[in-house]
């Protein structure tokens, strides 16, 4: 706690002119100088799940740089997690930022937990340890990603690769329900199910219409299939159950596939060699078979 003190104390000092020559209603009220202080990875997942509050002045204790108060900071550091402080009014301020070379993609299959890590050149990177709430992730060689089977896990996801630490807060893969929707969507309990539920949230539906000015409940489901007609016609596009035939009118011309791009770097100048690999599976999930694949790159300028 002295050490928090002590640096709020010499903030506050080095932004003060002599008082006898200061004109303290109108004088400056933060200090002149944010100082920038890296952090280790255990402070970093510290503050990472409990928030800037948690903060002491045991955080500072390697301190990289200072910069100007005023000024905007927008340089960027050595791979690593830094703790910016400042002084404002009566108080420390701190702002936390993260630097790092590696780039995380969440794929969502709908059943599991589907990674894939790059470097910040596109190249992709096999060796990292990844953990979830302390649970590993294991890289797996014939789908070039890492995968955690039938997972739904939510919480900090933990990537360590050459010595660094990045944390990443992961939601839900797949939305929280599913086994009771799948029971309650299952013919033939949804004929009885949706009825039923209609019927007894009508009148809850009917008072939430009206104090929030908009159809809800049932009202939404019967006003709902107009309004689709309307945004398709005189909107930027089909939408709802008009965008639902759209789509199943194009299933009968042109194959649907799922996967992931993974390119050689994130971006390309005139006359550059583009390689790229993929990950390519029918609509349903299963690996596509080997067939020819035609590919068409296009610009959009």
């Amino acid at each position: 706690m002295h050490y928090r003190i002590l640096t709020l104390l010499l903030l506050v000092m080095a932004s003060c002119t002599a008082i006898q020559a200061s004109d303290l209603p109108h004088s400056r009220t933060s200090s002149y100088y944010k100082y920038i202080y890296q952090l280790k990875p255990k402070e970093a997942k510290s503050i990472y799940k409990k928030g800037l509050a948690e903060v002491d002045g045991s955080y500072f204790h390697n301190l990289i740089d200072s910069v100007p108060n005023d000024s905007v900071f927008n340089t960027k550091l050595p791979q690593g997690t830094y703790l910016l402080v400042w002084a404002q009014q009566n108080e420390l301020k701190f702002e936390l930022r993260s630097y790092s070379d590696l780039e995380l993609l969440v794929h969502n299959n709908y059943a599991d937990l589907f990674l894939t890590i790059s470097d910040t050149s596109g190249v992709e990177i096999k060796d990292a340890k990844v953990k979830i709430n302390g649970s590993i992730i294991r890289y797996k060689p014939q789908i070039n990603a890492y995968q955690k089977h039938k997972t739904n896990k939510r919480g900090w996801l933990e990537i360590m690769h050459k010595g660094f630490t990045s944390n990443h807060y992961l939601g839900n893969n797949v939305d929280k329900g599913v086994k009771t929707r799948k029971i309650t969507g299952s013919v033939p309990i949804k004929y009885l199910y949706v009825p039923v539920r209609l019927l007894v949230y009508l009148p809850y539906d009917l008072v939430r219409s009206v104090y929030k000015l908009r159809p809800c409940g049932l009202f939404y489901y019967i006003y709902k299939p107009f309004r689709d007609v309307y945004y398709s016609i005189f909107g930027y596009g089909t939408t709802g159950w008009v965008r639902g035939v759209e789509q199943k009118w194009q299933k009968t011309f042109y194959k649907n596939y799922a996967g992931y791009w993974v390119y050689s770097k994130p971006k390309y100048k005139p006359n550059d060699t583009v390689r790229f690999k993929s990950f390519v599976t029918y609509e349903n999930g299963k690996p596509l078979k080997l067939e020819p694949l035609e590919v068409e790159l296009s610009s959009r300028s």
